[in-house]
């Protein structure tokens, strides 16, 4: 069948305040036939099931695809059914011939895996320690350590959410008529389109903070597989805390994916760049969400896109990736069109995970001369790593978080061999760095006069703390601020720019702001705190040794 688009199922924020006849009725759909359009053409379906408290409706279609939809797009769903059927007279007129729909597809829909238990064998694992002793709090890893998850209980959590009741009522034609049309206005264009649009009307171009609602899409990864070897499918729910919503291993890597793809939207599409926080209970960290435009779902199998940050490449069980230096140079070698994009995360948090930063290295060299966007999270970073990246002339976007620094002296990566990559590339627009790699170096290139004329995100997260003080900025201040000066305003493209964020994810340093933002010189310690690191003594990072080696 054609490539789907599947819209990510919004759960409802009033399900808890519906009464009993509000949602026998909500039940009462389970059982209807529904269709809907994937890029022109129509496909049936049958809603099975439905999730009391997300209120959300499980479809199946006819040839064995799934998804979930909220009731705005359930009840589309059911009304184009009873359109079609009304002007056909019966028989839904969408497709169902799979073997017709076989012969048409370039691979197979992937059908998520209804029993959590029943999933496909991992490869052999390396040997590694228990899971417990690599376990790190998300606070200082971006990527949690994952642990084993009790099936029965969520397929009894499951079974409580779930009721499959025959349908009872049906709105009126005029009722599904009027739905249909105000649904077709409401209507999202296709990627290309809504690129087009922003390209052409920059004053749509938004960045920052957006205010939307923050809604965990369970089924991303199920609904849009993995194509690089070695991953490996599993139900959502094979993953810790798969009930929390926002607390889910999933939607952590989601976050990480949906981050990926905002950079792509801005470098190659032109979008802005969005994002919210929000602070879960008993941490005392922001987290991030990204509202990309197009995500996973739209460019799942665009074989310019090389994605290694994906839930099918983690280990259900310990945490660690699947990725290996062979399969992510193969994905790169084979793909059918250049690589512009290479996402990865290296999961190097636990034990067992085998890909190297000379195995990155060497991938990137691969693809040097078209690639466009590059996101490392959590991978192994040596000299030649970086030199690889600065080899790509093209370079719009980049991501480095959590990186574990290796190598000893000239194989190890330093600021100024950052530094290099941000002169060789002069087309960067997305600078997301977290690691202690970006100091002082990298701010002198960017107080040169046209160093990267065109970028628009700048987010740098490598503070270095002192005896006296902490949440200082690396670099010489002056520099900094010269950097940034004249990025901002009416005559500076420098839309988005994060130094430090502190614990409100408020930038220590603002563009054109009075003396009040400017907090560079970070946050003197208190008393107890000077009186303690007399007692016990300081180790100070400033070299870059010792903090933030990993963040």
């Amino acid at each position: 069948p054609a490539a789907r688009t599947k819209k990510q199922a919004k759960p409802s924020l009033t399900t808890n305040n519906r009464s009993a006849a509000d949602l026998e009725k909500d039940r009462s759909y389970v059982g209807r036939r529904v269709s809907k359009k994937f890029d022109g053409e129509v496909y049936n379906g049958k809603v099975t099931k439905f999730v009391q408290k997300h209120r959300l409706w499980g479809i199946k279609y006819d040839d064995g695809d799934a998804e979930e939809m909220d009731w705005r797009d359930v009840s589309k769903a059911m009304d184009l059914h009873d359109a079609i059927n009304k002007k056909k007279g019966g028989g839904g007129g969408g497709k169902n011939n799979t073997k017709a729909q076989a012969k048409m597809a370039t691979s197979p829909p992937r059908k998520i895996p209804e029993d959590p238990a029943v999933v496909e064998s991992p490869p052999p694992a390396a040997e590694s320690p228990p899971a417990a002793a690599a376990a790190a709090a998300e606070s200082a890893s971006p990527v949690a350590s994952v642990a084993s998850v009790d099936i029965a209980e969520v397929e009894a959590a499951e079974k409580s959410e779930s009721e499959d009741v025959p349908g009872k009522s049906e709105p009126s034609p005029e009722a599904a008529a009027a739905k249909e049309q105000a649904a077709e206005k409401m209507s999202v264009d296709p990627p290309e389109q809504a690129a087009e649009k922003m390209m052409l009307d920059p004053s749509e171009r938004k960045f920052g903070r957006a205010n939307r609602a923050i809604t965990p899409h369970v089924n991303l990864f199920a609904q849009n597989p993995c194509r690089i070897r070695g991953s490996v499918p599993r139900h959502p729910a094979a993953y810790p805390n798969y009930h929390k919503g926002k607390g889910s291993f999933g939607f952590l890597i989601q976050r990480l994916s949906d981050r990926n793809y905002a950079m792509r939207a801005l470098c190659m599409d032109g979008h802005g760049a969005e994002f919210d926080t929000y602070q879960k209970p008993g941490v005392n960290y922001i987290s991030v969400v990204w509202h990309p435009p197009t995500n996973l779902e739209h460019h799942g199998k665009e074989e310019t896109i090389v994605d290694g940050c994906h839930l099918d490449l983690i280990d259900s069980k310990d945490g660690k990736t699947y990725l290996t230096g062979p399969n992510l140079e193969a994905a790169i070698v084979e793909a059918r069109k250049p690589v512009e994009c290479v996402f990865l995360n290296g999961a190097q948090s636990n034990p067992g995970s085998e890909i190297s930063a000379d195995d990155i290295a060497s991938a990137v060299s691969r693809c040097k001369d078209t690639l466009l966007c590059a996101s490392m999270t959590e991978c192994k970073m040596n000299a030649n790593l970086v030199s690889a990246l600065a080899s790509c002339p093209k370079l719009r976007g980049l991501t480095l978080e959590n990186c574990q620094l290796r190598g000893e002296g000239d194989a190890r990566p330093t600021d100024e061999s950052l530094a290099a990559v941000l002169r060789s590339c002069p087309d960067l627009r997305w600078v997301f760095v977290k690691s202690s790699l970006f100091g002082g170096e990298c701010w002198n290139v960017l107080a040169e006069e046209g160093a990267c004329p065109n970028l628009e995100v700048l987010w740098v997260d490598a503070p270095v703390h002192t005896v006296d003080r902490t949440e200082v900025a690396r670099g010489e201040h002056n520099t900094i601020r010269r950097a940034l000066g004249g990025r901002g305003g009416a005559g500076g493209k420098l839309r988005l720019c994060m130094i430090n964020p502190d614990h409100q994810n408020i930038s220590r340093y603002i563009m054109g702001g009075g003396k009040d933002t400017d907090r560079l010189n970070g946050t003197e310690r208190s008393p107890e705190s000077k009186e303690m690191i007399k007692m016990n003594g300081f180790e100070s990072n400033a070299g870059g040794r010792s903090y933030l080696n990993t963040v």
